[in-house]
């Protein structure tokens, strides 16, 4: 009616799993809604991800993992050399 589709997940807590385990949660959420948004009448160009308190953190940290991840991506198709994250030390 007012152009507006919501969809709430949600994700397991501790102690069923870590920190790690509820990143993965919402990333597949996210993933299976991507799949089926245009389905439900959304657009795929014009999706707001939003959450509150522990939601809104976990929402962050997938983010941060994607850029992460797309990052290391990128490095490893443009150079040969290991890709070490800054927060971890090179192996001597």
């Amino acid at each position: 009616e007012n152009g507006v589709l919501v969809i709430v997940p949600d994700y397991r807590n501790f102690p069923q799993v870590t920190v790690s385990g509820m990143v993965n949660d919402v990333e597949l959420a996210l993933s299976h809604i991507s799949e089926l948004l245009a389905e439900y009448g959304g657009d795929p160009d014009n999706v707001t991800l939003m959450g509150q308190s522990a939601g809104a953190h976990l929402s962050l940290l997938c983010l941060l993992r994607a850029c992460i991840t797309s990052a290391v991506e990128t490095k490893l198709r443009s150079d040969d050399s290991a890709v070490v994250p800054s927060w971890q030390a090179p192996e001597a």
